[in-house]
Parts: structure tokens; sequence; C-alpha cells
């Protein structure tokens, strides 16, 4: 309370001086101060949990994790359909990866290095980083703070194939298609009803690309370009985003002009609000977006556990605009136990059979040693394996496609995702704000409790995360590790940055720029929005280090207990209370969520809601 105290002090007397030669407005400043003061001192001082589930030092996750990659396969030079300059940005990374490497021996082993330069890893570029206004922005991911990523950072090197507890690449995995499903009911696993009883799609495909699927070896996708009119030419000089524009209005104009649509704007409305607000308004910020001739191709990549309606409503919102979804999926949870593999089990029942044809399915059947001893490399790795495994049977890939890497609660507007496919000229790395609701939509995360919010009237607070990068930034810049996509400012960091000033000196814009402001969204984070049974799945699956880890906790896994949770919008430490979201508001859940209100009725409304009162959770 002292240094809360401190910053009222010196901003009342801020206050003071500057209106004191204006006298009318003394009092009300006085007034002010003294409420700001008041509300402040009798407000209570929130910790972030309580005594008993006390916070553990390791709680930061401030590590750069590097994965010495001795898989050839990503680095084949003959692979079909890649760009001539292929080899040559691979040629590159695996230089500075092993570059990396080096510095990492000198680091972990205290080994020398033949470069001298590189001995002042931890001094060199530490300005640019102190200039930078986005310096410190990190993201929230599951109440978890990913800060930006130091030259201070510990730094663990990682080798895929060294250290890892690998199945030989020739081995059948036979077990997959003989396991038994289990859910969590009160208080014990049972054997859950066949997936072949669950039934999200009324009419099944008598074939569907997964019905004899073979994870050990899977299939290839080509990516074609995208043929689709996405802007209308009046003729005249005039071309408007044909989605965005109000053609009633345009056409009074005589078509001179693009007249928006609610939610779009500039000179051809074709920039959605989450992207206008956040960094377009900005006149010299426009100066470089262009229209492109060819749409580049986007690949969305996520993990899965049990997400089955955000994955629901992410194959119905964005299909039409992204190319290919990676989904990669591991018989082991975060926390290292072995689990079935939920998602495959019901794609090659014909799960979501009419959206199969755009998945790749990457399955990662180990768990990574190091994850053992620490949580943050499962965390990280199988986001890694992802890219690794995924891209290279992508067939025609280019630079210029862009990599969406989202987790599978997270799931951005395909507005966004059709500004970034359409323009040239933004820069990267591409960071989304999404509205954060905890539980289901009827519940949003709270402002921070600071003096700034209180005096701007912040309502509610985002989940920044750093998620779009150009396949040409993956390749040339972060390693060809699609994860590097999360880490806030790698780019800047010292194991990169000659490939990064190369990389910038070919005409490329690296900044870090984030689309989507309160009200103005680049999609939604709906975070542990589960049955009861899904939340204590969710608990029991958290990665080691991710402490207070609620699963550890019996207590916090009751059914009663977490119906309580769902229903007052409380957190695990029954302290942080969430504030209530109405359906009215502005992007209050995704499209497809809204148009099927039976169908997900428990994350829509509260369970006091009458659709939910004495009715089993929908969906289940």
């Amino acid at each position: 309370m002292a240094d809360v105290s401190y910053i009222i002090t010196q901003g009342v007397r801020w206050m003071i001086v500057r209106e004191y030669r204006h006298k009318k407005k003394f009092i009300q400043v006085i007034v002010l101060a003294q409420l700001i003061l008041v509300i402040c001192l009798v407000r209570p001082h929130n910790h972030n949990y309580v005594t008993k589930y006390s916070q553990d030092s390791v709680r930061v996750d401030n590590y750069i994790i590097l994965f010495n990659n001795t898989d050839k396969t990503v680095y084949n030079a003959n692979a079909p359909n890649q760009d001539k300059d292929y080899n040559l940005d691979i040629k590159s990374a695996a230089k500075a990866a092993s570059k990396a490497a080096a510095r990492l021996k000198h680091i972990i082993v205290g080994e020398d290095e033949d470069n001298d330069d590189d001995k002042n890893i931890n001094n060199e570029g530490s300005q640019e980083l102190d200039d930078d206004p986005n310096a410190g922005r990190g993201f929230d991911d599951e109440f978890v703070k990913h800060p930006n990523v130091k030259d201070g950072s510990e730094i663990l090197l990682i080798s895929d194939l060294d250290h890892l507890d690998l199945p030989k690449e020739n081995k059948k995995i036979s077990k997959v298609k003989d396991e038994i499903e289990y859910s969590y009911n009160n208080n014990e696993w049972v054997k859950s009803p066949s997936y072949s009883k669950i039934s999200l799609n009324s009419h099944k495909r008598e074939t569907f690309k997964f019905k004899n699927y073979n994870i050990n070896d899977p299939q290839k996708i080509h990516l074609y370009d995208d043929t689709n009119q996405y802007f209308t030419n009046f003729g005249n000089g005039t071309i408007c985003f044909t989605k965005g524009t109000d053609f009633t209005k345009s056409q009074s104009a005589g078509f001179k002009e693009c007249f928006c649509s609610n939610g779009y704007h500039g000179p051809d409305c074709g920039i959605p609000a989450a992207a206008w607000f956040s960094r377009f308004k900005k006149s010299h910020k426009r100066k470089n977006l262009r229209r492109r001739l060819v749409p580049r191709r986007v690949i969305n990549g996520f993990p899965v556990n049990h997400e089955f309606a955000m994955f629901e409503a992410r194959l119905n919102e964005l299909y039409d605009i992204v190319d290919v979804f990676i989904i990669t999926e591991s018989n082991y949870s975060a926390h290292g136990d072995h689990k079935p593999l939920e998602f495959y089990n019901r794609l090659k029942q014909g799960y979501m059979d009419k959206f199969q044809e755009k998945l790749l399915y990457i399955f990662m059947g180990f768990f990574p040693k190091q994850g053992e001893d620490n949580g943050w490399v499962a965390d990280h790795y199988i986001r890694f394996y992802m890219g690794l495994k995924g891209l290279p049977l992508l067939s025609g890939l280019r630079n210029d496609d862009l990599f969406v890497l989202s987790d599978a609660d997270e799931l951005p507007t395909a507005e966004i995702i059709t500004f970034l496919k359409l323009y040239d000229g933004y820069p990267e790395p591409v960071g989304f704000g999404l509205r954060w609701n905890v539980f289901g939509f009827f519940w949003k995360y709270p402002p921070d409790k600071s003096l700034w919010n209180l005096l701007i009237g912040e309502k509610e607070k985002l989940t920044p995360v750093y998620s779009a990068a150009s396949i040409g930034m993956v390749r040339e810049v972060l390693l060809n590790n699609t994860f590097f996509i999360r880490k806030v400012d790698l780019w800047k960091h010292n194991l990169v940055k000659e490939a990064a000033k190369k990389y910038q000196a070919n005409g490329h814009l690296l900044e870090n720029w984030t689309a989507g402001t309160p009200g103005h969204y680049a999609g939604w984070h709906c975070s542990w929005c589960f049955s009861p049974v899904g939340l204590i799945q969710k608990m029991d699956s958290a990665q080691e280090n991710d402490k207070p880890r609620w699963g550890d906790y019996p207590e916090k896994k009751n059914i009663t207990y977490l119906k309580s949770l769902i229903a007052e919008g409380r957190w695990f430490d029954n302290k942080l209370k969430f504030l209530p979201a109405l359906p009215n508001e502005t992007m209050y859940a995704p499209t497809y969520i809204l148009q099927h209100p039976d169908q997900y009725r428990s994350l829509l409304y509260p369970p006091s809601n009458r659709r939910n009162v004495d009715k089993p959770f929908m969906p289940p």
C-alpha cells in the first residue's frame, strides 16, 4: 500500500501544480484526487494467491529453449515445390543454430568460444530493447506470464534425437487404436461412451480423410493459390474490399470512393477495426500498406488436448480463409502422463468430416525427457514439433505465406486473418489482443487493479499473445522454430540479431504490434471453458512448473466446488472475481457458437440461466 499511496501523492501534487493557475478547476481537482485516494485505500489489497497456494518462485518462464534439430527431413533441399532459395535459408538457419549452440556451450558448460565477439552476448543489443516502447510486453497464457526475451535469459539446448525418448521411425503405434476412453465422474475415472455415439455432424459421409488415416505416415498437402475475388473493381479506379463496403452509400456517390460498412476502415474498406484502432488509424502507419496481387496462404497450427468446442468454432469460422490447419496431439499430457488421443479417435469416426481435407494431423508419440525436470520444455516442445514435422509436409510453401500459432482455446477472427492474408506492408511478428473469457463467454477477465486503469476507466483485460509471422521470418530469423513466434522480442536477441538485420535489409518490416483493443478484439481466448469434468482433466494435464498447479490439490477437484466457481465467477484462489459479460456486448462469442445456442448453451449462458437450470452440461 505504501507504493500506491506514494503514486497517489505524486499524482495529486502534479495535478495541483498544473491546475493552480486555473482557480475554477482547483476544487474539482482536489475532490477528484481525494476520491481516487479513498477508493484505493478502501479497496482490499488483492493477493494473487492465498498463502496456502503460494506462488512458486520459478513461476515465470524466462527460458529460451533452442532445439538442436537433427531431423534431416526439415533440411531437405531436394524436397519438391520448395523455393529456390529455401536451401540457402535453411543453411543460414542451421548456421545460426550452430552458432547459438556454441554460445550455449559457453554459457551452460563454461567452455571457451572461438569468436571473441560472442563473449559479449549479455552486453550487446540492450539499448535497442530499452528504446523500444513495446519492450517488456509479454503475454498471459492461462495466468502464466511469459515475459519478453532478454539477453540474460537462461538458455537451454535440447536435441530432439540425442536426449529424447523417441520411438523408432518404423515402429507402429498400434496401441492407439486399442485405447479405451475414460472420463472423470464422481471423483473417479470411468469408461466413456464410444465416440460413435457423439454426433456433432448430423450427416456423416461414407468416405472421409481420417477414416483410414495413418498417423505414423501423415499425408502431404499441396498449397494452391487462392483465386477467390475479395475486392470489387468499379472500373473508375475505385477498388473496394467487398465484404467491408457499404454498396448503397458507395453507389449514391457514384462509386468514386469506398464507403465502409460497420467494423471496417481505410481507403478501400479492407482494414478491420482490430487492426485500425490498434495501429492503422494513424495515416503514417498506413503508408506501406498495399493490396497483394495474390493472397498469401495461411497455416494455422495449434496443439490439442480436449478443446472440442473451440475447435468446432475454429473450423466453422476460419475454414474459408485458412489454407491448412496443423493439429498436433500427443499421447502424453504436458505433465508426462499417458493419455488417449481424443481428437484422433473422433476424427477417424467422422468427426467434422466435411472439414477434414484441410487438416494436417501431427502425432507426437513421446514425452521430452527434459520435461520431467522442467515443465517449460514440455510446454514449448510440442509447439516446436508442430512446425518441425508439419511444415515439410506442405508442398508449395513460400516465404511470404503466414503461420498463425494458436493455443487450442485461442480463436482469432476471420476478419483479422483475412486482412493479414490480403495485404502487404504491415510489420511482423503480429500479436492478437483477444477478449479474455473464463469458464464461459459469460465471464470476462477484470482489468489489473492499478491507478492508471482506474483513471482511464479500463473495464477489462485482454490476452495479448504474439501469434503470426511469415514463413520467411520463421525460416530466416526464428531458427525454423514456430514456437519462437510466441517469444516477444526474440528477433532482437543477439542469438539472431545478424539474421534479423539481413531480413530487414531485404525489405521486411520487423516491429512488434498487436491487433486488437477492448471493444475491437482480434478474437477470443476462452480460458478454462469446460464442464467440471473437463476442468479436472485440464488441471491434471498441466505441466509440472505451472505453479500453483491446481491439480495437485484434491479439494480443488471436487465437482461441487468446480460448479460453484463456474456459477459465481471465482478463480481457484477464491479471491480473483471475474466480471459478468452480457450477450449484447460487442463480439460476445464467436458467430458459429452464437448461431448454435442449444449446442453450446453452457458456454454461452451462466448456470443460473433458465436454459441451463437442472440440465447437464452442454457441450458434454
